[in-house]
């Protein structure tokens, strides 16, 4: 009987190693155009829809790292794969770099030999990817930036995820203060066309200001930031100090005053020189809001940067600032858009 058994199994399982053949999949990974070596490389592969095996039984990932000529390969089983590239500069570098290049791929009966990744800046990896921006409907509202569109949410959209964020505080242990609060009008903030890219609500207890939530409206969907604010107090203190906060005014118009006093300082010109005209949202960020002066007779525009009052007008160009922050939203529609999917 053994005799009989084992050129059986060994035919069998010449049937199954027939029926896991190997191909190679191989590509080039480069920096300016000059290959790049230890990039680590990870490919996973899907799962068949039509096994009747658990997923778990079925993932796969396998990680390579390309070599000294920037090249690297798998040896893999056909089938459908998502891959990855994982690049840090090995010295600092003055921007930030992105990999470039296919993301998935469907190995048949033959070998592949040109996944190939570019590793660019932010500016390379929008032109890559600006095919994704042409996906946005007619009938969807969006910004018009240098690269494509991009959506735009309204005041009442925002304020519902502002909302669901205030309900979130509300929940926490011992934020009574916010038992009650409301959202009211909010403040807004622009980019350089005249786009609403940001909304501050104050949020109001007892009929008085005591905070306020921010929220982005330019991306794949309204985001809260984690510019916000509130006092660490019961509502029973907030009771007792009302007259204290009925005098108080949370929102970034409050800090007009005093900046446009330490501008006009820098500048050696006259507070009443400084006309207020518009906040700016200059990016997707906390750290991007600015303030745009009008100096007169002139009518030159001053931009302010809130954080550090530098002159952003003085180092740039409008040109230049409107680029680099029409830019910054773009790149961060993408990411987000590949990290959804």
């Amino acid at each position: 009987m053994k005799r009989v058994l084992i050129p059986l199994i060994l035919f069998i399982s010449a049937l199954i190693v027939l029926g896991q053949s190997e191909f190679v999949v191989s590509g080039l990974i480069t920096l300016k155009e000059k290959g790049v070596e230890n990039v680590k490389v990870k490919v996973i592969k899907y799962s068949d829809e039509n096994s009747e095996e658990s997923l778990s039984t079925q993932f796969v990932e396998m990680l390579t790292t390309s070599n000294s000529v920037g090249r690297f390969h798998f040896s893999l089983q056909p089938g459908k794969y998502r891959i990855t590239c994982d690049y840090t500069s090995p010295v600092a570098v003055p921007e930030e770099l992105f990999v470039s290049g296919p993301e998935e791929f469907e190995l048949k009966d033959k070998s592949i030999e040109d996944l190939n990744f570019k590793i660019v800046n932010s500016i390379g990896y929008i032109e890559a990817n600006r095919g994704m921006l042409e996906d946005i409907q007619e009938s969807i509202p969006a910004v018009n930036y240098k690269w494509g569109k991009i959506p735009v949410f309204s005041e009442e959209e925002c304020k519902l995820k502002a909302a669901g964020f205030l309900d979130t505080l509300k929940d926490e242990e011992g934020k009574d203060v916010l038992n009650g609060a409301i959202l009211g009008i909010p403040l807004k903030i622009y980019d350089l066309s005249g786009n609403i890219v940001f909304y501050q609500f104050p949020i109001a207890n007892l009929d008085t200001r005591i905070g306020y939530i921010g929220v982005h409206s330019v991306g794949i969907r309204p985001e809260e930031s984690n510019f916000f604010n509130y006092p660490s107090i019961s509502l029973k203190e907030l009771n007792d100090r009302i007259i204290e906060f009925k005098n108080k005014n949370f929102l970034m118009d409050n800090l007009i005053p005093g900046i446009s006093s330490k501008l006009a300082k820098k500048l050696h010109v006259d507070q009443g020189e400084l006309m207020f005209k518009k906040f700016l949202s200059l990016g997707p960020d906390a750290f991007s809001f600015y303030i745009v002066f009008s100096r007169f007779p002139d009518d030159e525009e001053i931009i302010v940067d809130m954080n550090d009052l530098s002159i952003l007008s003085s180092e740039k160009t409008p040109e230049e600032i409107r680029d680099e922050s029409e830019a910054r939203y773009t790149l961060k529609y993408i990411l987000d858009i590949k990290g959804d999917s």
